[in-house]
């Protein structure tokens, strides 16, 4: 990844603290597993850098698979499929930004954290098409959720 991403990873993660530690509330919603999407370039998402976990939810959230389709001429799809380790419901927040094909943050309007919710040993899918054709890559960080 380029510059801005690692710049904004570090932001969103001091973002995400902020929030948290400042006690802005925020109720969790489960949102259920989305339609899996095919693939254009599946990969291992432990060698996969366009995501951030903060430190808190490291041994609690893992992702398991990233993957990227964009067919000619359209917008780009991203399904990140995330998983909850422990034996407990887990809450947390995620946001997604992003770039275009130079590695530059795209300004998007909507980018907010979004809270989210795993039950126990829970696998499930976040899906979402790029707001911009313009879009070539993303970044998500997922931070714990904010009560």
């Amino acid at each position: 990844m380029g510059q801005s991403f690692s710049k904004w990873t570090g932001l969103v993660l001091l973002a995400g603290w902020v929030l948290w530690t400042g006690g802005c509330a925020g109720k969790a919603s489960n949102s259920g597993p989305a339609a899996p999407a095919a693939p254009s370039r599946p990969g291992p998402a432990t060698a996969d850098q366009r995501f951030v976990i903060a430190p808190e939810l490291a041994g609690a959230l893992h992702v398991v698979r990233v993957m990227l389709k964009k067919p000619p001429g359209g917008y780009l799809k991203i399904q990140v499929t995330v998983e909850n380790m422990t034996t407990a419901p887990r809450q947390f927040s995620y946001r997604i930004e992003w770039f275009d094909a130079e590695g530059a943050r795209l300004p998007v309007a909507g980018q907010e954290f979004i809270p989210w919710r795993l039950l126990s040993r829970e696998v499930a899918s976040i899906a979402v098409t790029a707001p911009t054709a313009a879009a070539a890559d993303f970044g998500i960080a997922f931070v714990p959720a904010v009560h």
